[in-house]
């Protein structure tokens, strides 16, 4: 597991630009409120394998997700 919240705001950020609520985001990565809500504030640690998940949905590599390069 990882916890940062460097990839909390990236990952509201990259919602955001994608033009996606929440709730849509939910569907997408197959998750609840709930667990979300705490990755996207980083109150809880964020499983790996969910951190790839998001980073393929997004279109993200998991270096731009974690804030160590920033996608163009």
């Amino acid at each position: 597991m990882y916890y940062n919240s460097t990839i909390g705001n990236n990952l509201k950020e990259f919602r955001i630009a994608n033009g996606l609520k929440q709730k849509d985001t939910l569907k997408l990565l197959n998750t609840t409120s709930s667990t979300y809500s705490a990755y996207e504030t980083g109150k809880v640690l964020m499983q790996t394998t969910f951190i790839y998940q998001i980073a393929k949905k997004f279109n993200l590599s998991v270096d731009e997700l974690l804030g160590k390069t920033k996608k163009l």
